[in-house]
């Protein structure tokens, strides 16, 4: 079972719950969101931030989240709520980090 992030539901419009939701859009619509964000929401755009590949990277994990095998997907679940542990986490200075060059998504 994961939890709900309620910090979400702080949020007009509600931002999305992944862990429990897949998002139904086609990739280019999540493209260009990924990109651009949602006006008016906790959504930013993050164009300047991630790289071309890394944008299509998350693009096709969206588009995949809710059809990978068993164990990856638990692993991704499990990855999302220590990173909801963490952000709530009272120890600020040691944030967690990722090292991006072992993210690489199982696809066919």
């Amino acid at each position: 079972q994961h939890p709900h992030a309620a910090f979400g539901d702080a949020f007009y419009p509600r931002a999305p719950q992944f862990v429990e939701d897949a998002p139904d859009m086609p990739e280019n619509q999540n493209l260009y969101i990924i990109q651009h964000g949602i006006r008016l929401s906790g959504m930013p755009a993050w164009k300047g931030t991630l790289s071309e590949q890394e944008t299509w990277q998350v693009t096709t994990f969206l588009s995949y989240m809710d059809k990978l095998r068993a164990p990856v997907s638990e692993a991704w679940k499990a990855a999302a709520v220590g990173t909801q542990s963490a952000s709530s986490s009272l120890d600020m200075a040691k944030p967690a980090t990722k090292d991006k060059t072992n993210m690489d998504m199982p696809m066919k």
